[in-house]
C-alpha cells in the first residue's frame, strides 16, 4: 500500500519536476508573451524587481536559486533567451499556440562562477562578461557556442573585475561597453596602475568589442556621481542610459540622459514623459513591489510590470537637452596602452633607436669638446636654466607645476608636444650638466605625480644638490636680459 501511494504521489509531482517549466506567475508569462509578440524588436531588456518576486522563470532543476532582483532577458534575430542567474544555463522561450515553451539549448554544468555577470548580445551572439563567483570578482569574457552548445572565453587586454550595476552601458552599434567601477580593491589585478594602488575608485573602462581592449576613460565626475545616486536607471536606449527621477515639481532632481559615448549629461525636457512614467509606476491601483521591464524599440520606451500593464511612450533624442555637464573626467590616451598600440610603439622605438644609432655613429667625435667649469664668458648654465633653478629655490616647496615651468620657458600658448618637448629637454639638460661638473649621477631636478590626482606631475629640485652647483649662477640678473 505504501508503495502505491509512493507512486502516486511522484506522478502527481512529476510535471513540476520537467526541466522546461513556464514561468513562475502567470503575470510573468503575460511579460515574455508581450516581448515575443514584439517580433521585430531586437536590444537589450532590462529587468527590475524586488527579490520577493524570485526570477521571471526559474527550471525546476534550480535548487535554491540565487537571485539578485533582476532577470538576464536576451532578445536577438535568433529569438528570446532567459540566462539563468548564477549559473550556465540558456534557455529559449517561444511560443507555441498561445503557451510558452522553454528549451534549454547548453549543455553546461558548472554554477556558481558568474553571479550578477552582465549579459548581452552582440552580432546575435550571447556573451556573458564578469560575474562574482568563488570569492572573487572575475573579468571573464565568456561566448555561448552553438556548436559546441557551451560558453568558452575570448581573451581579452586586461581582465577588469566587473558586476551589474547601474552604472553599465552596452553600446552594440558602436561595439562598445562602458562600466563604472564605484569601489575595487587592489586585490583585483586589473584595475592596479602601478604597485602603490592600493584602492581604486570612481573609474570609467570603455571595452571594445571588436579588439576585445580595454581603456580607462575618466574619472566621474561629481555631477554623475550625485546624479546617479539619487535618480535610478530606468531604461537603455540607443543614446545611452535614462535616468528616471520623477516629475520635475516633485523631486529635485531631473530624468535624465546618460551618454557615455559622447560624454555628456542630457535632461529631459519633456514632462509629460516623466509625468506619465510616474503615473503609470505609482498609480493607486498598482503595486509598488511589482517586476517592471523595459525596452526600446522603433522609437518608443515600452514598459512592462507584473500587473499585466503596457506602457508605450514615444521618445527621441530630440526630447533631450544638454546640461553642459559631462560625465567623466576624460584621461590622456597613453594612460593605458592596448595591445596593439604596444606593438606599434615597440616597432617605431625600435626604428627610431635604429636611426639614432646610424646618426651618432656617423657624427660620432673621439674627442668630445670640454666644458668650462667656470663663470665666464660661456656659463655652464644658461640663463633660462638659472631662472628655473632659482625659482625652485625660492619657493617655501622646491617645487613648480607644468604650468609654472612652462611659463617660465614661455610656451604657454605652444601645443602640448612643444611644450613637453621643452621641459624634458631643459630638465635633462640641467642634469646632464649637474652630471658633468660634480660627478653625481642623482638628479637635480626630477619629477612625481601629485597626490591628489595621480594623472598630474610636478618638478622636484633636490635642494642638496642644489648647494653643490649654487656658486655657479650669476647672482641677480634679470629675466627680461635672456636674449
Amino acid at each position: 500500500m505504501r508503495n502505491r501511494c509512493f507512486i502516486v504521489y511522484f506522478l502527481l509531482l512529476f510535471p513540476f519536476l520537467s526541466p522546461g517549466v513556464y514561468a513562475q506567475k502567470d503575470s510573468d508569462a503575460w511579460i515574455l508573451k508581450e516581448i515575443l509578440k514584439d517580433s521585430s524588436f531586437t536590444g537589450e531588456i532590462l529587468c527590475q524587481s524586488v527579490p520577493e518576486q524570485g526570477a521571471i522563470f526559474s527550471p525546476s532543476d534550480m535548487i535554491s536559486p540565487y537571485y539578485a532582483g533582476y532577470d538576464n532577458l536576451i532578445k536577438n534575430k535568433n529569438g528570446l533567451f532567459i540566462a539563468i542567474e548564477g549559473t550556465g544555463k540558456l534557455y529559449k522561450v517561444a511560443l507555441n499556440t498561445n503557451e510558452l515553451d522553454f528549451t534549454r539549448i547548453d549543455s553546461t554544468e558548472l554554477t556558481g562562477y558568474n553571479h550578477s555577470a552582465f549579459v548581452f548580445s552582440f552580432n546575435d551572439t550571447i556573451y556573458s562578461l564578469g560575474g562574482y563567483g568563488f570569492w572573487s570578482l572575475n573579468g571573464h569574457l565568456r561566448y555561448f557556442r552553438q556548436s559546441s552548445l557551451g560558453w568558452e572565453l575570448k581573451p581579452v587586454n586586461r581582465k577588469i573585475p566587473v558586476a551589474i550595476n547601474k552604472g553599465l552601458y552596452c553600446d552594440p552599434k558602436n561595439y562598445s561597453i562602458y562600466y563604472i567601477v564605484e569601489s575595487q580593491h587592489s586585490a583585483d589585478e586589473g584595475l592596479k596602475r602601478d604597485n602603490n594602488d592600493k584602492n581604486r575608485k570612481n573609474q570609467i573602462f570603455e571595452l571594445n568589442l571588436k579588439t576585445r581592449d580595454w581603456k580607462e576613460s575618466g574619472t566621474p565626475t561629481p555631477e554623475f556621481i550625485e546624479l546617479s545616486a539619487a535618480s535610478k536607471k530606468f531604461a537603455t536606449l540607443p543614446w545611452g542610459d535614462f535616468f528616471y527621477a520623477g516629475p520635475r515639481a516633485q523631486l529635485e532632481f531631473e530624468s535624465t540622459l546618460i551618454d557615455y559615448r559622447h560624454n555628456r549629461i542630457f535632461f529631459l525636457n519633456n514632462p509629460d514623459i516623466s509625468n506619465a512614467i510616474f503615473d503609470f509606476w505609482y498609480s493607486e491601483k498598482s503595486e509598488l513591489n511589482k517586476r517592471l521591464i523595459t525596452y526600446y524599440h522603433d522609437s518608443v520606451l515600452t514598459i512592462l510590470t507584473s500587473n499585466k500593464e503596457r506602457l508605450d511612450i514615444p521618445i527621441n533624442k530630440s526630447d533631450f537637452t544638454d546640461t553642459g555637464m559631462s560625465v567623466y573626467v576624460p584621461i590622456e590616451e597613453n594612460a593605458i596602452l592596448t595591445s596593439t598600440r604596444l606593438t606599434w610603439v615597440g616597432i617605431i622605438a625600435g626604428l627610431s633607436l635604429s636611426i639614432l644609432g646610424f646618426v651618432l655613429w656617423k657624427r660620432r667625435n673621439p674627442e668630445p669638446i670640454p666644458i668650462s667649469l667656470e663663470r665666464n664668458n660661456t656659463v655652464i648654465f644658461d640663463l633660462t636654466e638659472q631662472e628655473l633653478l632659482k625659482r625652485f629655490h625660492a619657493n617655501p616647496e622646491p617645487c613648480l607645476s607644468v604650468d609654472e615651468v612652462d611659463q617660465i620657458l614661455d610656451t604657454i600658448k605652444k601645443s602640448k608636444d612643444v611644450q613637453n618637448q621643452k621641459r624634458s629637454a631643459i630638465t635633462r639638460s640641467i642634469n646632464n650638466k649637474f652630471l658633468m661638473i660634480t660627478g653625481d649621477p642623482g638628479h637635480l631636478i626630477s619629477t612625481s605625480r601629485l597626490e591628489s590626482d595621480r594623472r598630474m606631475i610636478e618638478y622636484k629640485l633636490d635642494v642638496e644638490r642644489y648647494r653643490k652647483i649654487e656658486h655657479l649662477l650669476v647672482p641677480n640678473y634679470i629675466h627680461q636680459s635672456i636674449s
